[in-house]
């Protein structure tokens, strides 16, 4: 677990009537999982190659400027 980062794979929006369903489901497992603070400092786009596998495409960091 200690090479382990936590991620969301983000495929398109989620339709209005699905959010508070979505958020009340999420929140008490997230809520355990995730440190607190929670802070997020970079973004990371990822892609798949010809193979399927996931490769890291870009990574952003959030420096606050």
């Amino acid at each position: 677990m200690q090479e382990f980062r936590f991620h969301m794979a983000l495929t398109g929006p989620l339709a209005a009537d699905l959010r508070g369903q979505t958020e009340a489901a999420l929140k008490p497992l997230l809520s355990r999982a995730l440190p607190q603070p929670f802070a997020l400092d970079s973004l990371t786009l990822a892609g798949k190659d010809s193979d399927g596998r996931i490769l890291g495409l870009r990574r952003f960091a959030f420096t606050g400027s």
